[in-house]
């Protein structure tokens, strides 16, 4: 299982490679093996939730796919490119990343990935007992949460045929290579890259929040892929289907990956008013994933505690001053301790952006909107506040921190070209 699971994510991800054209080689890879992982993760929830063995299951699917790329063969192909000296700084930082990610994982991870991702993916492990995480006793590991992971680590220890801490390890620094790296390629001006993707690697604390292998870094990962995709969509409009296709696997990492799925969402079209056939392959390529999705949803999944918990206070708590000031507290506290870059970038960003396209200027938009959304949910949250902000309110800016840094850099990026241009 474990060879007939590499040969189908090879070779799917170099399929899908060649479906994606115009950016940067390294990041079509990049999106090539994401896409790969978000389909293998959809198949294993169909197939055991059809009862379907999945060693069958994936053999009849490669099969299919085999059959498929033999119909094309003669668009079916792919190039070897030796490295230069921007591929050879890249794997630098990706080895410095995984020494650093090293240096702070611990097995099985933090209190989340022991008892919510990897509790999940042993039940998702187990054919015949895995619905018996929805029963009420398991209502404190959150089983309406997405399974992304789990069923990426519950199909990795099936391969291995054991249950070993290696598979959420591993899968825990995927993530964090993919973020520098993307932060890394997007950039014209490579110097930008660097500077961009060395904050991330010397921020301990980003280390750390990939590290504890939650699903905060995964979503973050397909957020700034699906931000990058919209900065090249005035560009390359044909790039509308990966897009979707991304946008919509944000929900099924994490419950909050449903807002950014909305905003992105009208983002997107909004981006591609004048393309109707991009229009129409954005919303087509949204529904594979949000198909399973709302399956899941639908005949699974729990009611959500943020609902089963809400009551009739909102109104009175709109209008509480101690939760706004609560909430700024925490705000300035975890800028200030955990995101020391940001108010720097924020004053220097005053003297060299000027101007902004509006693509850039949408995308700065979504962030806005992304972060108000969040800071409004704080305020009628029917948990207590203060314990809701101490866990949560610094993975909620790690999830939006690398697209923060992508726009950022972005409309530095085209200010540069601008005034050297202008002399």
């Amino acid at each position: 299982m474990t060879l007939l699971l590499i040969l189908t994510f090879l070779v799917s991800v170099l399929f899908w490679e060649k479906q994606i054209g115009g950016i940067p080689l390294t990041i079509r890879m990049i999106i090539s093996a994401s896409i790969t992982m978000v389909l293998l993760s959809c198949l294993y929830f169909i197939f055991i939730w059809t009862q379907i063995d999945f060693l069958w299951g994936l053999s009849i699917a490669f099969v299919l796919f085999l059959s498929y790329l033999i119909r094309i063969r003669k668009e079916f192909s792919f190039s070897i490119q030796f490295p230069n000296s921007h591929s050879i700084l890249w794997v630098i930082l990706i080895s410095l990343a995984i020494i650093y990610y090293q240096k702070y994982v611990i097995p099985w991870g933090g209190w989340d990935a022991v008892a919510i991702w990897n509790l999940h993916a042993k039940f998702l492990a187990d054919n015949n007992h895995w619905h018996d995480m929805f029963q009420h006793p398991l209502a404190w590991s959150h089983p309406d949460y997405p399974l992304f992971l789990p069923s990426l680590i519950a199909m990795g220890w099936k391969a291995l045929n054991e249950i070993n801490y290696i598979v959420p390890v591993v899968l825990g620094v995927i993530p964090l290579i993919g973020v520098i790296s993307i932060l890394f390629f997007a950039f014209n001006n490579k110097f930008i890259g660097v500077i961009a993707a060395f904050i991330i690697l010397f921020d301990h604390h980003f280390i750390e929040q990939a590290a504890s292998q939650y699903a905060d870094t995964w979503l973050a990962f397909f957020i700034l892929m699906a931000v990058y995709l919209i900065s090249q969509l005035p560009k390359y409009p044909q790039l509308a289907w990966v897009l979707g296709l991304l946008v919509t696997t944000c929900g099924w990492i994490k419950n909050e990956g449903l807002l950014f799925f909305i905003l992105a969402s009208g983002i997107a079209l909004i981006a591609l008013k004048n393309e109707r056939k991009a229009c129409f392959r954005y919303l087509i390529s949204c529904s594979p994933v949000l198909l399973v999705l709302v399956m899941f949803k639908i005949t699974w999944s729990p009611t959500n505690d943020m609902v089963s918990e809400s009551n009739t206070s909102i109104f009175s708590k709109l209008g509480s001053w101690d939760r706004y000031e609560l909430i700024l507290q925490y705000f300035k506290k975890t800028i200030l301790n955990d995101f020391p870059f940001i108010p720097g970038l924020i004053i220097l960003g005053i003297f060299l952006i000027k101007k902004m396209s509006p693509i850039i200027l949408l995308i700065g938009i979504l962030i806005v909107l992304m972060f108000g959304i969040y800071m409004g949910i704080y305020v009628i949250t029917p948990k207590d506040l203060a314990w809701h902000l101490s866990t949560s309110f610094y993975r909620l800016m790690h999830q939006i921190y690398p697209s923060f840094l992508l726009c950022y850099f972005l409309a530095v990026e085209q200010n540069t070209k601008a005034f050297l241009s202008e002399n």
